[in-house]
């Protein structure tokens, strides 16, 4: 334990007390009294020593620091011998800087009170002039909550820790920053500390003077984050010129566990900068390059440059992928995508007759009504989504599923062929109904089955503008008496099959009513010869000839459905309605799509429509070149076109290609894109994680950009490079409520 400055006992030390307010008159002249003042100032001197009696005599007390006992001791009645003048006490310096302390502080406190009580009280507090971003704002209470509160109000606010907080409140009416504005970088606590796991640790150690100063008063870098103020980084009244966002590179290191010097020396390397996930659209640049640019066909048509398929956005930062038609239409991938060539069906089947065992199902007056002997396909994925909102089709289709053949019901127990049956009447429930009721049936049972109404993009896009003459012509092929039937037996009458004579009775009393359809107006044309050709017979021999001549008029021949609609559309294949792509961007597929995977795990079927839709063989070919992403709902989600900035969207790094142009070499892009031969590019698009990807080029290496951002050259500001404020913020408009309150916007009266 250290000694204290001063010995206490008498015999060592006068005991001198600085902390005494009052000092001894005789101090300065060296022979101050033992005693002392005391606390009021007076002087409690007279005599050198207080003698003290022991037994029957008086002895001297006085102190060896004034000489010891005297000589002549003390009187007979125990007075000392030795008197003393009195003094006149003196202030300590002490208490001298004490008095002047309380004086100035009064003095200040009464100039305080008499500004702050007029009414030049603002003028007189004026840090200084706001910035032109400001300009407009002359009310102090506009931005500094207790303003408006009084004296009060500002001593509290002095003295309290949440006023910059309070007064970051009305950044946030002008400046929409979301509920999280006032977290570093508008990230969550979870999200910051897993950045800060990741980040990558700084290459070179070093701290300015300023971050080391800063990290002696506030200390290191704390784990969790905490909220901070805007005036943390914006500081106000600086003049009109000053700029709100700049910050120095001290000021974001303090904050940063790696902290460094400059993007040259400390910064962390970058890990696979810029590449953040796979790309939105499928291309790879390896094997088109070295593969089928090459190719003697194609080579022609290749791009010479990356800005043949390249071009940057509005504002030069981003660079983006031109128009189909433009980068991968044009004598590539165009007639893929309309499917000439295509060996399979052009078109998608969307409505198709489950082809059924109609003879084992008449042998066993199964009641379907008549039915396609012919017919040999399945129900289609899009035909079971449209089925499944009737519950009597739901109720059976665990059973449907076991049948191995619906060809051969042979040995079908009564349980499956009522399912056959159930199957029949829904399929032709939904034709009669689609007959009917036209795109409205469909819209109908799209809703049951999504359980949520359709927008009116949705209905006219999911239908493809089904035309009426298409469905009435299927109808008619497929089930004639189809009008007939749906009545009774949704009346509940038993519609059994039909035989077969009376099939072909009923198919030959439909040719002979189209074929006198069809001869109706000739027949009329020629009754008014054959009339005249009763009193000549040789006139009437000439009328037979011109009937014989109109009647061997050949019919004209006509392609199939599939290459009449070589422009798309639906049409009719036997049994199955098809529909065949417009081209890039068939709204129908989109569409479908986009539908499906949004209800991906409800109902079933649109797991099947989608994954139909999306394969690389399909019609239409989408997959081919548009990946797909698995969202954290596990909805998929189907990339339609290449990256595009979201509006007001600030990610931490922010670069400008149109900058940067002029300093290419002859290598171009590859300046900096270094091209990866060796990588697996496809092995990406086998899943559905965008986070797991190969990608065609090399990282950027951090050296690329040291080169030329230097303090010296193109500059080193963390902010030249990265945003502080991350996530979509949108521009600040004009309230239409407000606008309407204050009377504006009203019509005149």
């Amino acid at each position: 334990m250290s000694e204290p400055l001063q010995p206490f006992g008498y015999r060592e030390s006068p005991f001198i007390r600085p902390g005494q307010k009052w000092v001894c008159g005789h101090a300065a002249e060296g022979c101050p009294c033992q005693d002392g003042p005391d606390a009021g100032g007076h002087c409690r001197g007279g005599y050198e020593c207080d003698p003290v009696r022991v037994g029957e005599r008086w002895h001297c007390t006085r102190s060896q620091f004034s000489g010891g006992p005297c000589p002549d001791g003390p009187l007979a009645d125990g007075t000392c011998c030795r008197h003393v003048p009195l003094c006149r006490p003196v202030r300590s310096w002490r208490a001298r800087r004490g008095a002047v302390v309380s004086w100035v502080l009064a003095l200040v406190a009464g100039i305080m009170v008499f500004a702050m009580a007029g009414g030049y009280r603002a003028a007189f507090i004026d840090p200084g002039e706001l910035s032109f971003q400001h300009a407009e704002l002359t009310d102090c209470g506009s931005c500094h909550a207790v303003f408006h509160q009084g004296m009060a109000g500002w001593w509290r606010a002095a003295w309290s820790e949440d006023g910059t907080f309070e007064d970051s409140r009305p950044c946030n009416t002008c400046h929409k920053m979301g509920e999280r504005g006032l977290l570093p970088h508008n990230l969550p606590v979870e999200e910051m500390q897993a950045l800060r796991k990741a980040a990558a640790p700084a290459t070179a150690g070093g701290r300015t003077l300023g971050v080391q100063l800063a990290n002696l008063v506030y200390g290191k870098p704390r784990e969790n984050a905490v909220s901070l103020p805007c005036m943390t980084c914006h500081g106000e009244h600086r003049g009109a010129d000053m700029d709100l966002t700049s910050l120095s590179n001290d000021r974001c290191t303090t904050c940063h566990q790696a902290q460094f010097h400059s993007l040259a020396s400390g910064h962390p390397d970058f890990a696979q900068y810029p590449y953040e996930r796979r790309t939105l659209l499928q291309f790879d640049h390896s094997s088109h390059i070295d593969k089928h640019f090459r190719d003697g066909k194609i080579a022609k048509l290749a791009p010479e440059e990356c800005r043949d398929c390249h071009k940057t956005d509005a504002n030069g930062r981003l660079m983006q992928v031109k128009p189909f038609e433009v980068s991968c239409g044009g004598g590539c991938h165009g007639d893929q995508v309309a499917g000439t060539g295509r060996a399979s069906a052009k078109g998608l089947a969307v409505f198709a007759v489950p082809g059924l065992d109609v003879e084992s199902l008449r042998d066993q007056e199964a009641a379907i009504g008549e039915w396609p002997e012919y017919a040999e396909d399945t129900v289609t994925p899009f035909m079971s989504l449209l089925l499944s909102a009737d519950p009597k089709y739901r109720a059976v289709q665990a059973v449907l599923v076991e049948i191995d053949d619906p060809l051969d019901l042979s040995d079908a127990s009564e349980e499956q062929l009522a399912a056959v049956e159930t199957l029949a009447w829904a399929v032709k429930s939904l034709l009669f109904d689609i007959r009917a009721q036209g795109a409205t049936a469909l819209h109908g049972r799209l809703q049951e089955t999504l359980g949520r109404p359709l927008t009116a993009a949705e209905r006219a896009k999911l239908t493809a503008l089904l035309p009426f003459e298409t469905i009435a012509a299927v109808q008619r092929e497929w089930f004639p008496m189809l009008g007939s039937e749906i009545p009774r037996w949704r009346a509940g009458e038993t519609v059994p099959i039909p035989d077969e004579e009376a099939e072909d009775e009923e198919e030959d009393e439909d040719d002979e009513e189209e074929s006198e359809k069809d001869d109706d107006s000739d027949d009329k044309e020629t009754e008014t010869s054959k009339d005249e050709g009763d009193d000549d017979e040789d006139d009437d021999d000439e009328g037979d000839d011109e009937d014989d001549n109109k009647a061997a008029i050949p019919a004209i021949e006509t392609v199939g459905g599939e290459e009449w609609n070589i422009s798309g559309g639906w049409y009719r294949d036997e049994f199955t309605l098809r529909y065949r792509p417009t081209g890039h961007g068939d709204s129908f597929i989109r569409a479908w799509l986009d539908l499906t995977g949004r209800s991906i795990q409800r109902p079933d079927e649109s797991a099947q429509i989608f994954e139909a839709l999306v394969d690389k063989k399909a019609p239409g070919i989408c997959g081919k070149c548009h990946s797909v992403d698995q969202r954290a709902d596990q909805t998929l989600v189907v990339n339609w076109r290449g990256y595009r900035s979201a509006d007001g969207l600030k990610k931490s790094v922010r670069f400008s290609h149109a900058a940067h142009f002029s300093l290419l070499d002859e290598k171009g892009c590859l300046t900096c894109h270094e091209r990866d031969s060796k990588a697996d590019y496809a092995a990406a698009f086998k899943h559905r994680d965008p986070a797991k990807f190969n990608s065609n080029f090399k990282p950027l290496p951090r050296a690329v950009c040291a080169e030329c951002h230097t303090a010296a050259k193109a500059g080193d500001s963390c902010l030249t490079c990265h945003n502080y404020h991350l996530g979509v913020f949108q521009s600040v408009v004009a309230h239409t409520k407000g606008m309407l309150k204050n009377g504006a916007g009203k019509p005149p009266k």
